[in-house]
């Protein structure tokens, strides 16, 4: 399977996830976050993450060139797996660090950082112009 390919796959699951999660809240709130804004938005902002790394997979998956050679290519490849990763981590921080009502979310940060160095691995691999 082609990594471009592999990305609109990921995408499109991980739009339907952000779907999912949006039922999910609009059946279980308030008792799901008991009253407490804090952890409403919690849930609230992760839900977005998801659509976040949702829209970059499938982003990717539409734009995505063809592996340069060489160092650039591996690199290409590392970054993609990170950023399909990503939605994963997303999708159980949704679960699991909203209801622990803490400013320190690992699971969700742990997210970003692996879809921020995913799109920064795709921003190094990029063939010279020139």
């Amino acid at each position: 399977m082609t990594l471009d390919k592999a990305h609109r796959i990921a995408g499109i699951a991980t739009v339907g996830t952000f779907i999912f999660t949006g039922v999910y809240m609009k059946l279980r709130f308030p008792e799901l976050y008991g009253g407490s804004e804090f952890v409403h938005v919690m849930y609230r902002s992760n839900h977005i993450y998801i659509l976040l790394a949702g829209l970059v997979n499938v982003g990717l998956g539409l734009y995505l060139a063809a592996r340069p050679p060489g160092w650039r290519g591996r690199v290409q490849v590392a970054g993609s797996a990170l950023v399909m990763a990503a939605p994963i981590l997303l999708a159980v921080a949704f679960f699991r660090d909203p209801p622990l009502a803490s400013v320190h979310r690992v699971i969700t940060t742990v997210g970003i950082v692996t879809l921020a160095l995913g799109m920064l691995g795709h921003v190094v691999a990029r063939p010279r112009r020139g």
